[in-house]
């Protein structure tokens, strides 16, 4: 029983002497090596909690992805309508110009429905001066010979046209 209680105590001091010899981890702090009971600074705890962490920034960089291209698609489908909106307003206003040179009927509501059209797209603030400018360019260039229909076509085709 001595010698039990002997070894005990020796190994007790053992202990004492050196706290590392029953530490589970090795760490590398300010370039040196330390033995530690605790998890090492900056480390996560376990290997499962490390591969939880890896796995769930990679689902979280995966919903960023897919959020930034679905916001990208957004954006570029805003953009092909505006532009269509845009390219249409232009189509309006030289069919309007063109009525206008040709004396042909119903300028005056074509115009009243291009306007309310504009301001339903959300355009008349920012392009109705653009509206305006072609409809004269294109008035005066139907009344100048400039464009390739004559009158009586472009009246006809006034009275077809698929006003909005």
């Amino acid at each position: 029983m001595v010698r039990f209680k002997s070894a005990l105590v020796a190994v007790l001091l053992l202990m004492l002497q050196c706290p590392f010899a029953l530490a589970v981890n090795r760490c590398t702090i300010d370039g040196k090596t330390v033995y530690q009971d605790p998890p090492c600074p900056g480390t996560l705890g376990t290997v499962g909690e490390e591969i939880a962490d890896k796995e769930n920034q990679r689902r979280v960089s995966a919903q960023q992805e897919a959020q930034r291209a679905a916001g990208q698609r957004q954006r570029e489908e805003m953009k092909a309508s505006f532009d269509a909106a845009i390219k249409q307003m232009a189509n309006y206003s030289v069919a309007i110009g063109r009525g206008i040179a040709c004396d042909a009927p119903g300028t005056h509501e074509a115009y009243r429905r291009l306007v309310a059209w504009m301001d339903a797209k959300g355009l008349t603030k920012d392009y109705m001066p653009v509206a305006t400018a072609t409809i004269r360019e294109a008035t005066k260039r139907q009344r100048e010979g400039i464009t390739p229909d004559p009158c009586t076509e472009v009246r006809a085709e006034f009275a077809r046209y698929p006003w909005p």
